[in-house]
């Protein structure tokens, strides 16, 4: 009996876990396709950002022109993650020589970005649970085999 609740609570964390990873992959996912036409940007200015006392990020203020008409955003750069406030400048003196491309969504093209990257690590999260979870229902079956040979 007390295998019986042991299985069902990994079953049931195996599988919640599965869902939580497979919601937040398929929400980067939709955000990752929904960027779907590009255009030229020009940023305007950019700046360093400290979240904490030694995570500092790099943020950029662009503007594009679509059907005639500028659209301005922001775009807090995710990574990499600098630990010191020079570190992150001497980074945007290097971006600053690039030419950079804004990925916008056409339904509403004020949801832009700068980076346009496929969700790597949310797909190998969800794929990861996928496996744990499979594996469980796998081991059950096969536990549930040998039990019933072995007593017989």
């Amino acid at each position: 009996m007390r295998q019986l609740k042991i299985w069902k609570f990994l079953f049931l964390l195996a599988g919640c876990s599965g869902l939580y990873f497979g919601a937040v992959f398929s929400y980067k996912l939709y955000s990752h396709f929904s960027l779907s036409k590009k255009v030229l940007a020009s940023v305007e200015s950019w700046e360093v950002v400290e979240v904490s006392g030694s995570k500092f990020f790099v943020s950029a203020d662009y503007i594009f022109d679509l059907n005639s008409k500028k659209v301005s955003g922001r775009y807090l750069f995710p990574k990499p993650i600098f630990p010191n406030k020079s570190v992150a400048e001497r980074n945007i003196q290097g971006l600053k020589n690039l030419e950079w491309d804004v990925w916008y969504r056409p339904s509403n093209p004020k949801i832009s970005a700068l980076q346009h990257n496929f969700p790597y690590k949310a797909a190998i999260h969800f794929a990861l649970a996928v496996i744990v979870l499979l594996y469980f229902i796998w081991l059950k079956d096969y536990v549930s085999r040998h039990v019933q040979l072995d007593s017989a």
